[in-house]
């Protein structure tokens, strides 16, 4: 999904909760505060179902092994449980996760020596060809956690390896 579509969903739903806060003394008011809470998980799903059918494309694509999200945690952090939980397992099945694998370290590890230190849990880290090029600092929740990264990853040559019309490896346009 393009960057822009996400920003335009969530606009859509920000206006929507404006109307939902005026209509919720009455039960349909409750229905429409419902939907509007479960938004986030909408576009996770809309995110992976995109994904999936990109698979076929995808998979002619080569991967660019020289960009690596580095998740430095540590055990027990509250946001780092919260972000294996709500992005974790949908991480490796969209475009970002194809581009920047995900490396998940812990203090002390040998990774975290090569790289500026580490002062927040959990801190996302790209790494491009074993240089740092730009982190994500906490988890801000998975509905500002996208652009954050996006915004990284385009350092490391996301938006060229990803086409923003299609949502889609630039290998697959036509």
């Amino acid at each position: 999904m393009r960057q822009a579509e996400t920003r335009d969903i969530y606009r859509r739903w920000l206006g929507a909760a404006d109307r939902a806060a005026a209509l919720c003394r009455s039960s349909a008011g409750l229905v429409a505060l419902a939907l509007l809470l479960l938004a986030p998980a909408a576009v996770a799903l809309e995110r992976v179902g995109a994904t999936a059918a990109q698979s076929d494309c995808a998979a002619n694509v080569p991967m660019p092994s020289n960009v690596v999200l580095v998740m430095a945690e540590e055990p027990g952090c509250p946001h780092c449980i919260r972000w294996m939980r709500e992005i974790g397992p949908l991480y490796p099945k969209t475009p970002e996760g194809r581009f920047a694998p995900l490396k998940r370290v812990t203090a002390g590890d040998p990774v975290l020596r090569q790289l500026k230190p580490v002062q927040y849990s959990p801190t996302f880290i790209v790494v491009k060809n074993g240089v740092e090029v730009g982190r994500v600092i906490g988890y801000p929740g998975q509905d500002f956690f996208w652009s954050m990264l996006d915004q990284e990853l385009d350092k490391a040559g996301f938006s060229a390896w990803a086409s923003h019309e299609t949502g889609q490896p630039v290998a697959c346009r036509s």
